[in-house]
């Protein structure tokens, strides 16, 4: 049995015709009742029939953009692209999710948070404000990322790449505690963790001697973000 319908109210945007959707049972994870109106998609490929994802309010999700699981994109949030949100995910506010960018896990992006390129945002991380996420940069753990718009400081987030041993791009990011985490392969810890782990692995290599100095420029780019911030 499908749990929507696309309704017969339609916009156009940028050449595409979007269609208003309709809840056909209830989704109690989003506190949806049948016949409930939802948000907008271009077609059944952008929002999953299974689970209790949901499209809400006025978001638009188009393209090839795919929400599933129990994803939850609401408010004015805008998906296109090849972006994907998933598992608990949550999109809302004036957020833009797009490209090749994914959102999973428990993760937030909201206000007017942009999310592309390769990006991907995971675990518990949260990207707001007027906060952008792009390229291959992988945030996850319980980074918040967001800017100050009132202040031209630094990013909470750093990616540098590719270099190391799986030539790929390592991500430093602050967490919820203020202390700084890392993403690299399959690493994700704090970045004191992370320069231990360097020195078992790569002791006497080329490799160690890139990373340590990352982790120095990490270490210097966002804690400069948090002088500012004080």
């Amino acid at each position: 049995m499908k749990k929507y319908e696309l309704t017969g109210e339609t916009e156009e945007i940028g050449g595409k015709i979007l269609h208003r959707i309709r809840a056909l049972i209830d989704i109690p994870v989003h506190d949806v009742k049948a016949g409930d109106l939802g948000g907008w998609i271009e077609a059944e490929r952008n929002l999953s029939q299974k689970g209790a994802a949901w499209v809400a309010d006025e978001a638009w999700v188009f393209g090839n953009a795919w929400v599933f699981g129990n994803a939850w994109v609401a408010n004015r949030a805008r998906m296109f692209g090849e972006a994907w949100a998933y598992d608990e995910a949550r999109v809302f506010g004036n957020a833009l999710v797009f490209d090749n960018a994914q959102v999973f896990d428990k993760a937030w992006v909201q206000d007017v948070a942009k999310v592309f390129n390769c990006a991907k945002v995971f675990d518990d991380a949260l990207v707001s404000g007027d906060a952008q996420v792009r390229d291959w940069a992988f945030v996850g753990g319980n980074a918040i990322i967001k800017t100050n718009a009132s202040i031209k400081a630094p990013s909470d987030v750093l990616t540098i790449g590719a270099i190391g041993s799986r030539n790929d791009t390592t991500t430093f990011y602050r967490g919820k505690d203020g202390g700084i985490y890392v993403s690299c392969g399959c690493f994700s810890g704090s970045i004191d963790d992370f320069a231990a782990k360097v020195k078992q692995v790569h002791a006497g290599t080329k490799h160690e001697k890139t990373y340590l100095l990352a982790i120095e420029l990490a270490k210097a780019q966002i804690n400069v973000e948090s002088e500012v911030n004080k």
